[in-house]
């Protein structure tokens, strides 16, 4: 049906209904990534037009946890994945609210995103995360390698709240009753969570380093840095390389994302590829081990 409407003539496929909602906007909203595909191969789509709240389609990928189509709309070079919504939130700012890890991490593995980008209060994805109870989210910001400001200060009208880093305001949470505009799930991952949030980034603002090689080791792939149980070492043009090294060097792996993404040669913006095994690492070692083996019994 959609190919059918794309080939009328007459047809404005960027045409928005009142709120100022197009197709397009609608479709990555609700994640229909097959009708996002067509949508984007038509030369005439906008596929940054906001809403009339200021909202991309985008954004609205990331806020409702869409991961499939955030991994399509970050692969095409017209998305501005940083755009912010009239309040200056950014989707990577809204998916760190919703707690939406697997867009947190594909987020975090593209070198255009901000993590750092505060709305007009002065509040970061991180301040979100931990002011929701999300603790993965902290852990994988933190793992990221990217360079996070855990000390902004929040500018708001509540004096209770005003003026206060994440790791303060978690722990104030745990001695406040329920604030109005605050979800009772929200509340109650704060009182289980909050004080465990508020140590470890304590913790990295002391040592980063530290903690992010802590962090990556305890994630595992979601980290970006987990080696094998084994070492393996192969030979390419007569150096000897560690497959963990290069992997490394050459690829961000994330478990979360369900995703192994590269950067091409020529290339600013990671590609997505396929993650088949879940153990990918010690796959590519077995196969590597057979073959290497293979080849001296054949020498």
């Amino acid at each position: 049906m959609v190919k059918y409407l794309l080939s009328l003539k007459g047809i404005d496929p960027n045409k928005p209904m009142n709120d100022g909602t197009t197709p397009f906007f609608m479709a990555c909203q609700n994640g229909h990534k097959e009708v996002v595909s067509l949508l984007l191969a038509d030369p005439r789509i906008d596929s940054n037009q906001a809403d009339d709240g200021g909202y991309t389609p985008f954004f609205m990928a990331c806020q409702n946890g869409h991961k499939e189509v955030v991994s399509q709309l970050l692969a095409d070079p017209r998305i501005d994945p940083k755009k912010p919504n009239r309040n200056e939130a950014t989707p990577f700012f809204k998916a760190c609210e919703k707690g939406h890890m697997e867009v947190v991490s594909l987020l975090l593995a593209d070198p255009r995103i901000d993590p750092n980008k505060v709305t007009n209060e002065g509040v970061t994805g991180l301040y979100m995360a931990a002011q929701n109870g999300h603790l993965e989210i902290i852990q994988t910001i933190l793992a990221s390698s990217r360079e996070v400001d855990t000390k902004r200060r929040i500018v708001t009208e509540d004096p209770v709240e005003n003026g206060k880093t994440a790791a303060e305001w978690v722990r104030a949470l745990g001695t406040l009753q329920k604030p109005e505009y605050m979800k009772a799930e929200a509340y109650e991952r704060v009182k289980k969570l909050g004080s465990t949030v508020a140590d470890l980034i304590d913790a990295y603002e002391k040592d980063p380093a530290k903690v992010c090689s802590q962090l990556r080791k305890q994630l595992g792939p979601r980290g970006i840095s987990s080696r094998s149980p084994f070492p393996v070492v192969f030979k390419i043009n007569c150096c000897f390389v560690d497959i963990d090294e290069w992997l490394q060097a050459h690829l961000e792996l994330s478990s979360i994302s369900g995703e192994c993404r590269v950067t091409p040669l020529g290339s600013t913006h990671p590609r997505s590829l396929p993650w088949i095994f879940p153990t990918t690492s010690l796959v590519i070692h077995l196969f590597l081990f057979w073959f290497w083996n293979g080849m001296t019994r054949n020498r």
